[in-house]
């Protein structure tokens, strides 16, 4: 088998017709040969053809081949954020710019608040929160099933909690932190196993917390930040230790309007520092960064913005200078009023110098020229200019078409 297309596609085939591809067909080729689906092709055709494709491409020989012997496992890429709201939930996809709104088919699904949801190897599970107008407060845990929209009851938590901090760890652990309301939970931390559908309890926190930010840094270290807690005692657990205790680090300096911050998102700029973008309870607030090795705060941009990021425990990153949040909207707000924003962490600048749309400077960046993809699919209005400029902290709502909205 000299040449493995040749003997799967027919000579009349289109993929052997000399034509200009639209630059749509260009963009969906240059994906899927980029993606982890070629990766496993790769490992199925002949060798001399991967050498030819090794040869004409510096990407394959990069990274495409090496990952295609390797047995590095396959993480999921993150591309949808969502929002559950009673009886409802909202899921926005950054793969295809879509929305839907799909209607909870469980008949005596509880009416909650101030639980907390978030995605993780690409299924949504639901912790905690309060019964509607009651002060019961559950350890429940749930499992979104997209196939019929029923939430699935899983293992409950040890302790019932509401308001608490929640993240995800290696597409496969759930990890909760304090609570707001029940007073024996504002400390513990749980941690839940998705596989295995198990809960084990983890070394309680030094300073009780509710809403707090976290965030997992070289896929090891869990930050906790603000919540309840002074802005400048920062707590940090090894979880590859699990039975030490939780470290207190006392920041060197002090930042934000309030001594304390809630309500917040954080996600790693670089290898030293991660934001902090949020506010406390509507107030407008600098986004600012924490060094980990100065560990020391620094404001990440000069103005200031109001976006609550309570109970938005996901984020989603097509390329290195922009991520997409789903800002807090209140219980009992019209799911019209979701959003998702995208949130510039660099300074990007764009040229427009062909009839095929904006392009990158630098053509050699594989995920610079895929943002741009993403970014410009939308068809925004060009400005005069030959380029465009996203200065860092700059903010813009994201459009979706809609393909399914139950009421």
């Amino acid at each position: 088998m000299e040449n493995l297309v040749e003997v799967m596609l027919p000579e009349d085939n289109f993929l052997f017709q000399d034509r200009p591809l639209s630059a749509r067909e260009k963009r969906t080729l240059r994906q899927f040969s980029e993606s982890y689906c070629m990766t496993l092709v790769l490992q199925f055709i002949p060798q001399s053809f991967v050498v030819h494709l090794q040869i004409l491409s510096r990407f394959y020989y990069k990274v495409q081949i090496p990952r295609s012997l390797s047995s590095v496992e396959v993480k999921l890429r993150k591309v949808r954020l969502h929002l559950f709201n009673h009886e409802s939930i909202i899921i926005f996809n950054m793969q295809n710019w879509t929305k839907q709104k799909r209607k909870i088919k469980n008949q005596e699904f509880p009416h909650l608040w101030n639980c907390q949801s978030i995605e993780v190897k690409g299924a949504i599970f639901l912790t905690g929160g309060s019964m509607a107008n009651t002060k019961t407060y559950v350890k429940h845990t749930y499992q979104l099933c997209e196939k019929t929209w029923l939430f699935e009851r899983k293992m409950d938590m040890y302790n019932p909690r509401d308001a608490h901090g929640m993240i995800g760890w290696k597409n496969q652990y759930i990890i909760v932190v304090g609570s707001w309301h029940v007073e024996q939970s504002t400390k513990t931390v749980e941690i839940y196993n998705i596989q295995f559908d198990t809960w084990s309890e983890l070394p309680q926190l030094n300073y009780a917390t509710c809403a707090p930010g976290l965030i997992i840094i070289e896929d090891r270290y869990m930050y906790k930040v603000g919540g309840t807690t002074n802005i400048r005692k920062i707590e940090r657990f090894d979880l590859l230790q699990p039975t030490e205790d939780w470290i207190t680090i006392n920041t060197s300096n002090q930042i934000g309007k309030k001594a304390s911050i809630n309500r917040c998102l954080l996600h790693p700029v670089n290898k030293e520092e991660f934001l902090v973008f949020g506010c406390h309870f509507g107030r407008s607030e600098y986004p600012f960064s924490y060094h980990l090795d100065k560990n020391e705060f620094n404001k990440f941009q000069k103005s200031e913005v109001q976006i609550d990021m309570y109970r938005s425990n996901d984020v989603v990153q097509l390329d290195p200078y922009s991520i997409f949040i789903r800002p807090f909207v209140k219980v009992g707000d019209s799911m019209e009023n979701v959003k998702v924003l995208q949130y510039f962490i660099r300074e990007l600048e764009v040229v427009d110098e062909d009839q095929n749309g904006p392009r990158a400077e630098n053509k050699t960046n594989a995920k610079f020229k895929r943002f741009f993809r993403n970014l410009f699919q939308r068809k925004p209005k060009f400005s005069t200019k030959p380029y465009q400029n996203f200065p860092k902290g700059h903010i813009e709502e994201v459009e979706f078409a809609t393909t399914d909205w139950e009421n």
